[in-house]
């Protein structure tokens, strides 16, 4: 009789165990929404990050996964959920410990650090070509309000370092939530979020920068230092740009890099539903860049994500008391690397004409899986 009762509830606890869940909540340190908070399943490739409202949403849970929440600066959070969760509320501690640099005594410091992260470039990140397989999330908002929302899954190529092979694209599929738009002749090419080779021009021709040691932070461990760069004032009116470099000390590895473009004022054509044909000048024109790469067990460092915002408000000459603003964000987030053969059945595409535009069945089903980052605005 207890084998009987035991086989009961065996099949009664096993479908609670498996059953999988929703889990959508909000991250935060100290009342302050964490934008970009890395959320990852652990022993899995599903994962998907916060968006600039510290919201997430993570499809497909079940009560035997552990849930990793970390970002750089605080403590890595893991924790397992028994049932769905519509509000949850993650709060995670600041981690970082600022270090006296007592070795800063020379004036070639940072120098000398650029150096070492040039020289350890190749070491530092993979050698061997790979696919990766990640999210790219496009959108487009007006004063606030959506033009263009759409999230894609791709697979890129990405070949070995310092190759002369080019990335290719390969699309799996789109899901479009809004679009507005017939030709608002303003966007930002998904190719510039592919750029995503450490070897940048502000290491590899360091004579057009001025660099600031800003501090030593320890996290998880390890020591990171942060410098600041800026486009040397005599270049300035050219390419005006200007961030902060986050770099492992041990290793020499270029872990983050954030920049700003402060982009000329210009003239801009185009057209769209609500305005027709417009003419109109850039009042504020800001481009924003942040990379990001993960170490893994192979002790390289790995692309995990991109974000390019462009924020402009234009005056038109059409509407000269209505000024427009509009902000279009660009977002690559790794889910997994996967082996080349992953790519054999897939269409290879031009990401820049091609992404959003290509006549595919448009399965929702399959973005269950996927946890999309949540859209910024309404």
């Amino acid at each position: 009789m207890k084998s009987i009762y035991f086989i009961i509830l065996f099949f009664s606890i096993h479908p609670i165990l498996y059953a999988q869940f929703e889990i959508t909540g909000t991250i935060s340190s100290d009342s302050i929404k964490l934008e970009s908070v890395n959320i990852a399943v652990l022993n899995s490739n599903r994962g998907t990050i916060t968006n600039s409202k510290g919201q997430f949403k993570l499809n497909n849970v079940s009560t035997t996964d552990t849930i990793r929440f970390s970002m750089m600066g605080y403590q890595t959070l893991d924790t397992l959920f028994y049932k769905g969760v519509g509000d949850a509320k993650i709060k995670l501690k600041q981690s970082i410990i600022e270090i006296s640099e007592i070795e800063i005594t020379t004036p070639n410091y940072v120098s000398d650090i650029l150096k070492n992260v040039l020289v350890n470039l190749e070491n530092n990140y993979p050698v061997n070509s790979s696919i990766i397989n990640a999210i790219f999330r496009k959108q487009i908002v007006q004063n606030g309000d959506y033009l263009f929302l759409g999230n894609s899954q791709i697979s890129i190529f990405c070949p070995s370092y310092l190759s002369n092979e080019k990335k290719n694209v390969y699309l799996n599929t789109i899901k479009l939530t809004k679009n507005e738009l017939v030709n608002i002749n303003m966007d930002i090419p998904p190719s510039s979020l592919l750029d995503f080779s450490p070897k940048f021009g502000f290491i590899t021709s360091p004579e057009y920068f001025d660099f600031t040691f800003l501090k030593s932070i320890k996290w998880n461990n390890a020591v990171f230092l942060k410098i600041a760069f800026k486009t040397k004032q005599k270049y300035w009116d050219d390419s005006p740009f200007e961030g902060v470099l986050t770099i492992e000390k041990s290793s020499y590895a270029i872990s983050e890099i954030e920049w700003t473009t402060h982009k000329k004022d210009e003239t801009k054509k185009g057209y769209n539903r609500e305005m027709g044909i417009y003419k109109g000048t850039f009042v504020t024109n800001q481009l924003k860049n942040h990379i990001s790469y993960t170490k893994k067990n192979d002790n390289k460092w790995h692309f995990s994500y991109n974000r390019i915002i462009w924020d402009v408000t234009i005056k038109y000459k059409k509407y000269p008391d209505e000024n427009q603003n509009l902000i279009l964000k660009s977002d690559l987030y790794v889910q997994e690397n996967d082996l080349l053969s992953s790519i054999k059945n897939l269409e290879s595409i031009n990401i820049n004409v091609d992404l959003f535009n290509k006549q595919k069945s448009l399965n929702y089903s399959e973005w269950d899986d996927l946890n999309p980052i949540l859209p910024d605005f309404k």
